[in-house]
């Protein structure tokens, strides 16, 4: 184990759960984090796992070896971790062992044309897919055989950048993506319906906080909240000391299988003005109220693009510039 020292930038990150939730919380007595890279020059990205709390020396790296492309996310349950490259001809990798070896995969036939772009998953036998055009997959046998489930046509053809499962009913499952396109299954992800759009803005971010309950942020730098499934939205307040130009890229709150609402929101901000005065904001009252700058990490030297959080006081943020080591912050 070692430091990250290849010549990348982060592209998304996990927290790998012991405790049934895909991508959320993940108590324990040692959090462990996957994330994923672009391609260093001339070569393959890299997928890395830290088992030791996000600790910047525990990182194992294993070379995608065979994909020249970046990847573009990570998801992942215990030791099964899945990636995400649709720029391949194999566009997802799969490793059973904890990031210590991978498969790749061809997923299906409509891959090559719509590639995916995101993913998510309650266990390691059913994970759902979104990509470009607004097509969806889903898998029942741990990503050996995929169908498409929707072909663009809840998104009206938009592309679908983020997909969350519902912790609390896994039923749920919401999808969401450009020119403000979000989508719902309340059947386990076999059949897709189109929501109310927050805006037309590009959805950046996406936390599903409840069954009926969305959070999500957009590239003009709102937070739009809905109560009632996406029927509707409320737009927040501006989070403090926002840049004049940017996105919210990352949105995850934890309070890993809680019915009641409560715990921490995280959010990040990628600045695209000048002043590239990236920020990262804590909400203490489960998405709602004062969002504040989180001090431990208040100004990113590298650009931010995914956050994941382990309990309510661990997480980490991802990122870089491509041209030095990959970037990573870490609250706690």
């Amino acid at each position: 184990m070692a430091y990250i020292t290849q010549a990348v930038s982060l592209t998304a990150i996990v927290a790998l759960s012991d405790e049934n939730c895909g991508k959320g919380c993940a108590p324990g007595t040692h959090a462990t984090f996957a994330a994923v890279s672009t391609a260093v020059s001339g070569g393959a990205p890299y997928l890395y796992v830290n088992a030791h709390d996000g600790a910047h020396d525990q990182w194992d790296a294993l070379a995608l070896t065979g994909w020249t492309h970046d990847t573009t996310d990570v998801f992942g349950f215990q030791d099964f971790i899945m990636v995400v490259n649709g720029e391949e001809t194999l566009p997802l990798a799969r490793s059973v062992d904890g990031g210590k070896s991978v498969t790749f995969l061809a997923g299906n036939t409509d891959m090559a044309t719509h590639p995916p772009l995101a993913g998510d998953m309650l266990t390691p036998d059913k994970q759902v897919l979104v990509g470009k055009d607004g097509y969806i997959y889903l898998s029942t046998d741990h990503g050996d055989s995929w169908q498409t489930v929707d072909a663009g046509v809840a998104s009206d053809g938009e592309d679908l950048t983020q997909v969350r499962i519902c912790r609390q009913n896994p039923a749920v499952l919401y999808a969401s993506g450009a020119n403000g396109a979000i989508a719902a299954s309340y059947n386990g992800g076999y059949a897709w319906v189109p929501l109310t759009p927050p805006s037309s803005d590009d959805i950046t971010a996406l936390e599903v906080l409840h069954e009926n309950e969305i959070l999500v942020g957009t590239d003009a730098l709102e937070l739009q909240h809905s109560l009632d499934g996406g029927e509707s939205w409320i737009k927040q307040a501006d989070l403090p000391s926002l840049p004049t130009a940017g996105s919210i890229v990352a949105l995850f709150c934890c309070a890993c299988g809680a019915v009641e609402k409560h715990g921490v929101c995280y959010a990040v901000v990628a600045d695209s003005s000048i002043a590239a005065a990236h920020r990262i904001y804590r909400n203490a009252g489960w998405g709602s109220g004062q969002w504040e700058i989180e001090t431990g990490c208040a100004s990113l030297p590298a650009e931010p693009v995914d956050l994941a959080a382990a309990h309510n006081n661990l997480a980490l943020v991802v990122g870089g510039n491509g041209t030095t080591t990959g970037f990573v912050g870490l609250l706690s």
